[in-house]
């Protein structure tokens, strides 16, 4: 018999995380997520970088809230709780300076109306998954890929930007 292999711990750090927003901003996708800092079980701070036109499904992440702070360009944020008819859905426009703070179990959107890029500073708790409106849960390791990232539009056509 074989003994099972000790479990992985996400030990919290001993070190201070310092970058530079605008060094790791890019836009090589339709849509891209930016890690900066990730502490287990309390925080992860990314940058999202979004091309004009660009949007993502209606998704939650399970059991955490997060916030949007816009740095560039306009965001449309359409939003509503995951127990309320899609008819329910309110829109909000942010502009450079603009926050959202997006409760747990409440579905939102993010889109780029253009006519410039679109840059998001995003801070939440790490979430293990992602419920998307009539997909269900995914895993974040296959909710945040270089394919579904290059599509322009996962909230309608399948258009990609190279």
């Amino acid at each position: 018999m074989v003994a099972p292999s000790p479990k992985k711990q996400n030990a919290p750090s001993k070190e201070v995380t310092i970058n530079n927003v605008w060094d790791k901003v890019e836009f090589t996708r339709a849509r891209q997520r930016i890690a900066l800092a990730h502490e287990p079980k309390d925080i992860e701070i990314a940058v999202n970088c979004y091309a004009p036109g660009a949007r993502n499904e209606m998704h939650f992440h399970v059991g955490t809230g997060q916030t949007f702070l816009v740095l560039k360009g306009t965001a449309e944020i359409r939003h509503r709780h995951k127990d309320l008819p899609a008819e329910e859905t309110k829109t909000d426009t942010l502009v450079e300076g603009g926050s959202i703070l997006i409760p747990a179990n409440v579905y939102y959107q993010l889109h780029n109306p253009g006519p410039d890029e679109l840059v998001l500073y995003q801070v939440k708790q790490p979430g293990e998954l992602i419920s998307v409106e009539g997909k269900g849960v995914i895993k974040p390791g296959d909710y945040f890929t270089k394919d579904r990232e290059a599509q322009a539009d996962l909230g309608g056509s399948k258009q990609t930007v190279s």
